[in-house]
């Protein structure tokens, strides 16, 4: 992790210098992952501010959002996939800062960071000891700084804002409204912590939301007769609205589909690690204290007690009362609550609500508005769509693909538009925070191709610096020859290659200490 330069200058009513030791204090706490004060007031926080949303409905955003996105499909269905990542970071920049002005900024930081951070990302993710190269050289380090710097001022402004309007009694309901609010009961040190608290919080949720999101997409491509039950099931109830989070105990399918979504390709594979706190006996291994644990949600996903067909979509498996998943009453279940993509214990994510609500109206919304299906070619044979091209970052999702997205009926596409006006009668804010919907490559697997995605294709908010622009040439060939020396397992395991299926594979990846070797504990 970098830090920007320590030059005192002002970044509205802060300086620079108090910005990075703030953050400098933020990263040690975080390391730690222990019960100490920063974490207990920063999670009471992100707990009440995501509560009172989720109570209010999210303060009915998405019902002025979900038409303007079915609105977009409906003129511009070949830019489906950015069109998905624009819709989150508008609801999540509403819910933080009540505008949607500031969603290009947030998706483009968001989509920056997840580079930074992601294995198949920068060179130092590979090579640990390019950590230590020199900053001409190593150029990730400045475009993380030159990231941070405008993550730190995106925070700073948009909490100024709505402080202003708070004072004068015009704030429109938000996170950051929340904080004003009920600043005395956290002792945060300074509005910056409580300003990048809301942030990064926001930001986490757009990809790791907008990935169940695509994989809907896909799966309905794949396996059309869910789609059609779930038409049949909403027409029923909904008839000619869309679906609203009202609606949830009304439509079963839907949820199934959402959670066999998240099981079925999970957003994030891998799973998060966690740090033993003690000394641990799994299986006949001693896992000393201080070693990391991966919980495998790839693995997790697939067992076959608990998932039987694992790797095909099979929602009935949450509906049906053969499976062992099956829960009642179905008016609540199934649930994204206790599945164990969101993790454990106090660890456990706290936006797994915004994942469910906003999966269940974005998916909702699109079956009630269209139908899709596989394109054919100038012979009528269905051109195939690979199961399992996603992109290789922490948080992934299904590389874009061509598909037909055809609106249901005429009359469907009347609705459509009149939700549209009706939106931007309500509120005159629906156009700004316009992204451009620029399609993106095929494949962003490469990590100069994903950078200038980031930074250049889904938001030209951000201004690369032509200098650092000209710089990843130089570690290109360092990149290729780690690549072809260290084996891409993940890739294989999203591949779902043999090894990924071996009967009894471990659901945990172990990684100790390097100066601690992991022993075979012999139990007498």
């Amino acid at each position: 992790m970098h830090f920007p330069m320590c030059q005192v200058r002002k970044i509205g009513n802060i300086s620079h210098f108090k910005a990075f030791m703030v953050r400098l204090s933020l990263m040690f706490s975080y390391m730690s992952l222990t019960r100490q004060e920063t974490w207990k007031r920063q999670r009471k926080f992100a707990n009440l501010m995501f509560s009172q949303a989720h109570e209010t409905q999210y303060w009915g955003y998405p019902d002025l959002e979900v038409p303007r996105l079915l609105h977009g499909l409906l003129e511009r269905p070949q830019d489906w996939s950015p069109q998905l990542d624009s819709y989150m970071a508008r609801i999540l920049s509403r819910c933080a800062f009540a505008t949607p002005k500031y969603a290009s900024a947030l998706c483009t930081n968001a989509f920056r960071l997840l580079i930074n951070i992601s294995p198949s990302g920068r060179l130092s993710n590979v090579l640990p000891g390019a950590m230590w190269m020199p900053r001409w050289l190593a150029w990730w380090k400045v475009d993380e700084e030159d990231r941070q710097e405008r993550e730190e001022k995106l925070y700073d402004i948009a909490q100024g804002e709505i402080h202003d309007q708070w004072v004068s009694g015009k704030a429109p309901p938000s996170f950051t409204r929340t904080y004003f609010e009920n600043k005395h009961r956290f002792n945060f040190p300074n509005d910056l912590e409580a300003a990048f608290n809301v942030g990064m919080s926001t930001m986490a949720g757009i990809h790791t939301t907008s990935s169940p999101l695509h994989t809907f997409f896909l799966a309905m491509t794949h396996y059309p007769e869910w789609l059609q039950k779930l038409q049949e099931q909403i027409d029923e109830v909904c008839g000619d609205r869309f679906p609203q989070i009202s609606d949830m105990p009304s439509l079963p399918i839907l949820r199934a589909i959402i959670r066999e979504c998240v099981r079925w390709r999970p957003a994030v594979p891998t799973g998060i690690p966690h740090e033993l706190q003690a000394d641990v006996v799994w299986n006949k291994y001693f896992l000393p204290k201080g070693s990391w644990v991966h919980p495998m949600e790839w693995s997790l996903s697939r067992d076959p007690d608990v998932y039987p067909d694992a790797d095909n979509f099979r929602p009935d498996r949450w509906l049906d009362p053969r499976f062992p998943t099956y829960k009642e009453p179905l008016t609540r279940y199934p649930t994204l609550h206790g599945h164990h993509q969101f993790g454990f214990g106090r660890r456990i994510c706290q936006g797994v609500n915004v994942v469910e609500t906003q999966s269940f109206c974005v998916m909702g919304g699109v079956a009630w508005a269209f139908n899709l299906g596989r394109r054919k070619n100038a012979r009528g044979i269905e051109i195939d769509i690979p199961e399992n091209d996603y992109h290789p970052l922490l948080i992934t999702k299904p590389n874009p693909f061509h598909f037909s997205l055809e609106v249901r009926s005429e009359e469907r596409r009347q609705q459509i538009v009149r939700f549209y006006q009706e939106s931007l009668a309500k509120d005159p804010n629906m156009e700004i925070g316009q992204m451009p919907f620029t399609s993106i490559p095929t494949k962003v697997c490469d990590e100069s191709k994903a950078a200038n995605v980031a930074a250049e294709t889904l938001s030209p908010v951000v201004e690369r610096d032509q200098k650092v622009k000209s710089r990843p040439r130089v570690t290109d060939k360092l990149r290729q020859a780690a690549a072809s020396a260290i084996p891409d397992r993940r890739s294989s395991l999203l591949s779902g290659s043999p090894d990924s299926k071996e009967k009894g594979a471990s659901c945990m990846s172990i990684a100790v200490p390097s100066e601690i070797l992991l022993e075979k504990h012999v139990s007498q």
